[in-house]
């Protein structure tokens, strides 16, 4: 499945790009899932960081005895960046009432950033990574692409006679079976079930990226409960307690959550992609940025909250906890409107972001399917004795690749068990932006 994705960050257009997920075959069912859930061990110097970072958190985990929002006792522990989103920080700042009234707004923040998840490969904190979406094709049908790569498309008659009988359609195989018993029982009549199978270019679907106004209540949710868990004593303004208990878009655009500059002084590398929060301390409010997927950038203006360090959480997506360090303070631009040529260098940067965040995950995908595709090969040539490259040729089959992608795969591993390597090792890609995968797998 071609996805397609069209730009529209803060409600300005930017270019499209590729993505491309895989169609699942449509007369059989899938047999298993990818295992893209590796986690790399901390050893030496690796495992001394780990540790000062946990200790900074708890250092700053604050344990208020009431809820954030109510005099109930603050039992449960929230998460400012949703888990659904990779956020692994967490304090016990609510009660669980309140902690699931504020799920509503982050079910909208993640659900809106679904896709970006599941390009990433974003861990779960459980098992496995990504996430699944729905998203249209060029043609008006809904797809959804799940976790493990595969694009489904609903069941669907695609023709009828004049008797309202189903003469073609499209689904799965026991879907089929069941409109053909259907009209075994209706009586004779005409009827030629069409499965669609794989193979050639998967279509094309489209999904829209970027931030929108329905995002502000989980933006303002993230920054909010950052500072009140790990920062400051907070006293939520009635105004934004109504933004996130009902999550209810502000009526005003502007109001608590604008785009803002990628500036080296607001925020940290982007690369490799990750989610950054950071809290400033303002005269008259606190001031969060927030970049997610290292790709966005806005600010939250928190009217009322006093704060006196600058603070910053990072959450990378290699499966590692949460980081958080203080930072120089910096003048956030919040009175300042961006002028014409810092809204087109701010488009510029995220459709870069975006495009390569996209390459990614086409890396990302073709190395996971590559080794899937090899192990499977390799277990039945040892199972039937047969040529391994044969075998790998058949799995990769399975995927509906283009005849020169499935040529430079079948290239890539007949170097491999030439030169004596593991056949299911194939490399990840040479390309410049493989320092983005940092979970483990390359």
């Amino acid at each position: 499945m071609l996805i397609r994705t069209i730009g529209s960050a803060y409600d300005d257009a930017l270019a499209a790009m590729p993505f491309a997920p895989n169609r699942r075959p449509r007369s059989t069912t899938s047999s298993g899932s990818l295992d893209s859930s590796s986690k790399s061990v901390a050893t030496g110097s690796t495992a001394k960081n780990a540790c000062v970072a946990r200790d900074l958190v708890a250092g700053r985990r604050r344990f208020p005895s009431t809820c954030l929002y109510c005099d109930a006792p603050a039992d449960s522990e929230e998460h400012p960046v949703p888990r659904a989103m990779g956020g692994r920080l967490r304090a016990p700042i609510l009660c669980g009432r309140h902690n699931n009234l504020a799920s509503r707004a982050d079910h909208t923040l993640s659900t809106h950033f679904a896709a970006w998840t599941h390009m990433l490969g974003v861990p779960k904190q459980g098992r496995g990574r990504g996430t699944s979406f729905k998203a249209t094709s060029v043609d008006g049908r809904d797809i959804t692409v799940h976790a493990d790569g595969y694009a489904v498309e609903p069941n669907r008659v695609v023709e009828r006679d004049d008797d309202g009988r189903v003469v073609r359609a499209e689904g799965s195989a026991r879907w089929i079976d069941r409109l053909q018993a259907a009209k075994e029982r209706s009586g004779p009549g005409p009827f030629m079930p069409t499965i669609e199978v794989l193979g050639g270019e998967p279509p094309i679907v489209e999904l829209h990226f970027g931030l929108t106004r329905e995002v502000e209540p989980g933006l303002v949710k993230c920054a909010l409960h950052f500072v009140a868990g790990f920062v400051a004593d907070v006293v939520v303004p009635d105004e934004l307690r109504d933004v996130i208990e009902r999550n209810e878009t502000p009526e005003k655009s502007g109001v608590y959550v604008r785009p803002v500059p990628f500036t080296a002084s607001l925020f940290g590398d982007p690369r490799p992609p990750r989610h950054e929060v950071t809290v400033y301390p303002g005269s008259t409010a606190a001031f969060v940025t927030l970049m997610l997927y290292g790709a966005f950038s806005v600010v939250v203006r928190l009217s009322g909250i006093k704060v006196h360090s600058a603070v910053r959480y990072v959450q990378l997506f290699d499966g590692s906890g949460p980081r958080l360090m203080d930072v120089p303070l910096c003048t956030v631009p919040w009175d300042e409107p961006m002028s014409a040529t810092e809204w087109e260098a701010l488009k510029v940067s995220v459709n870069e972001r975006a495009a390569r965040i996209e390459r990614v995950a086409h890396m990302r995908q073709h190395h996971d399917l590559c080794t899937k595709a090899a192990r499977a090969a390799e277990k039945n040539r040892r199972r039937y004795n047969a040529d391994f490259i044969d075998l790998f040729r058949a799995e990769l089959d399975k995927y509906g690749w283009s005849a020169q992608r499935k040529d430079d795969a079948v290239a890539d591993a007949m170097r491999i068990v030439e030169g004596g390597g593991q056949p299911w090792t194939v490399p990840l890609t040479d390309e410049e932006d493989a320092p983005e995968f940092v979970d483990g797998s390359q």
